[in-house]
């Protein structure tokens, strides 16, 4: 599935280095990025925050859940319905693989748009952050 950026379109591709900040839970990866961004001033890339946004706004996204886990994947009013999304998904690997096989593409999709324009506002090195 190709996800459409968030971001505006039409920007150019650079070559500019990303570096991600990986690491187990509670190995201190938002310390890391918190220093950098307040001490340096560099813009940072959560993707854990990114994935939430587009579970809920990307409409290509949206119909691929709809597709592994039906309607209810999402609530009436229209917001995913991220408790029973992961009831199904961590009881079912092959659900969960889908999943991820969906959402990845997408954040990453989302991170090559986001660091390009980081680039034109003259960052030369935007960190990203890993769930």
């Amino acid at each position: 599935m190709k996800s459409q950026s968030l971001m505006a379109k039409g920007q150019k591709s650079t070559n500019i280095p990303r570096v991600g900040i990986t690491g187990g839970i509670g190995s201190g990866k938002s310390a890391v990025c918190r220093i950098f961004h307040e001490a340096l001033g560099i813009p940072i890339f959560y993707a854990d925050i990114w994935a939430k946004k587009l579970v809920n706004f990307d409409p290509e996204l949206r119909d691929g859940i709809i597709q592994i886990f039906g309607s209810e994947a999402y609530t009436p009013d229209g917001e995913y319905n991220r408790p029973f999304v992961a009831k199904i998904a961590f009881s079912d690997p092959a659900k969960l693989a889908a999943l991820n096989a969906l959402v990845h593409p997408a954040v990453e999709a989302e991170s090559l748009h986001w660091h390009e324009h980081q680039a034109e506002l003259g960052f030369p090195t935007p960190l990203k952050k890993r769930p």
